[in-house]
């Protein structure tokens, strides 16, 4: 059991906290839990799983904040936290995010929370970022071209449903 490396059990509305059992697989490296009526708190030891190289807990009743430990996680290529009631400001979460695994980083998905704040420069220093999908939050502020300074990887960016200004000229 704990040589699984690829785990999918969406879309089964299991309307539970997420079990403690999966912190067991040890070898783990894609955990999808999307659309399962998951309840309480994102809990950090989910991201205790050193071998993460993607997590999607989307379209749950989770809520809190990104935990810490999502920074120490340095396989992790792509996270998907849509529609979590995520309530925490932006620049630390990007703070979390600049731990070992910023360099890694190919897609974020925070859509569809109560994040809130001005998107941080700071974003421009995830230089292998594809996509990034912040839209319908509470985000505010400036957007220029500081943001995507080092993106020469950036395909696919939707900020929408948000308070964002756009600067043309720095």
């Amino acid at each position: 059991m704990t040589s699984l490396r690829h785990l999918d059990l969406s879309y089964n509305n299991f309307k539970s906290s997420i079990p403690e059992w999966l912190y067991r697989f040890s070898s783990l490296q894609v955990l999808s839990l999307s659309a399962n009526e998951l309840q309480g708190d994102i809990s950090s030891a989910i991201f205790n799983i050193s071998t993460l190289n993607e997590i999607d807990l989307s379209w749950n009743d989770l809520e809190g904040k990104l935990p810490r430990a999502v920074g120490n996680l340095c396989n992790l290529r792509s996270i998907v936290l849509s529609s979590v009631r995520l309530n925490q400001d932006i620049s630390h979460m990007f703070e979390i995010l600049s731990g070992c695994s910023s360099h890694r980083f190919e897609s974020l998905t925070f859509a569809s929370n109560s994040i809130f704040g001005p998107i941080p420069t700071s974003l421009g220093k995830l230089a292998n970022l594809e996509k990034v999908e912040i839209y319908n939050n509470l985000l505010e502020g400036v957007v220029s071209e500081k943001h995507f300074a080092n993106q020469t990887k950036l395909r696919y960016f939707e900020g929408s449903d948000n308070s964002l200004v756009l600067r043309a000229n720095p």
